[in-house]
């Protein structure tokens, strides 16, 4: 793909619009992803306490406002009390609507981040459980130079992924212990976060492999056999009401997953990134 093409208002497989074209939402060579409009609407009325999702639209509360997706019109109206700034509407509201319609046209989801790796040779998804660290190591690897392609959301359609908004969220400890009190904003009220602002990326990765991250007493890096790679997958799933493109998950799994281990606390931070990218560009690991 060319670095020179203009990036459109895109994430997770979906152009953007109603918002503008803020540069956390620059992606490459999504000109020809469908369109969805994001409107808001202030209501002093009663909103809804679940979440639903459906074959025809989805009511989806969000820690900022409460989104009504219609399928058909490729709508989503952002329904709050007060008004939600442009950062909320990013994050926390894009990625469930990401998601919803990327089930709808038959790709896959995880709750997962990725980057590129350092040879350029496709992408590699990092999956967590809650609290499992994802967005800091993935922050790790970013000021490492590792270009990072998106967090929260892993859309996957066949052999690729797609790219999500060009911003890591952080908690404010982890802001302290990286240093980067002059490169983040306090821009996400509704979830407190900072926001460490990425580059522009393309659009679309063909997928290299998966690294589920998880805590141990030491750090190790690990290849799945077939059946833990399979059941890796599976836990990580994102939209659980709409079933599960089964022989998508099956030839995924086929592709490398690697679990990454290593112990809670910042000392073996910067071990366990260079352990795994090392590993990455160790062929002998991966056998043709």
């Amino acid at each position: 793909m060319s670095r020179s093409a203009p990036p459109v208002a895109a994430a997770y497989g979906v152009r953007i619009e109603g918002l503008g074209a803020p540069r956390v939402l620059a992606l490459r060579g999504a000109e020809a992803w469908p369109a969805v409009r994001i409107t808001t609407e202030l209501t002093d009325g009663p909103l809804p306490r679940g979440s639903e999702v459906r074959e025809d639209g989805a009511t989806i509360v969000t820690p900022a406002a409460t989104l009504e997706v219609d399928r058909a019109r490729a709508e989503v109206r952002v329904r709050s009390r007060e008004p939600v700034p442009e950062a909320d509407i990013v994050h926390p509201c894009l990625w469930p609507v990401g998601a919803v319609f990327a089930r709808w046209r038959g790709a896959e989801t995880l709750h997962a981040g990725a980057f590129a790796a350092p040879d350029g040779d496709g992408a590699w998804a990092v999956m967590a459980d809650s609290g499992g660290g994802k967005t800091s190591f993935l922050a790790t690897l970013a000021l490492a130079g590792v270009e990072v392609l998106v967090d929260d959301l892993l859309v996957l359609e066949g052999d690729e992924c797609l790219a999500g908004p060009r911003a890591l969220d952080l908690r404010p400890e982890v802001v302290g212990r990286l240093r980067l009190e002059d490169r983040v904003t306090v821009a996400v009220r509704a979830t407190s976060r900072r926001r460490l602002a990425l580059d522009p990326c393309d659009a679309r990765w063909p997928v290299a492999g998966f690294v589920e991250l998880s805590w141990g007493a030491r750090v190790t890096v690990e290849r799945l056999g077939p059946a833990p790679a399979l059941a890796a997958l599976a836990r990580h799933r994102r939209v659980l009401g709409l079933g599960a493109e089964f022989d998508l998950l099956l030839e995924l799994a086929a592709r490398p997953v690697l679990r990454l281990s290593r112990p809670l606390g910042w000392e073996s931070a910067a071990e366990a990134s260079n352990r795994l990218l090392g590993m990455i560009a160790d062929s002998n690991f991966f056998p043709p």
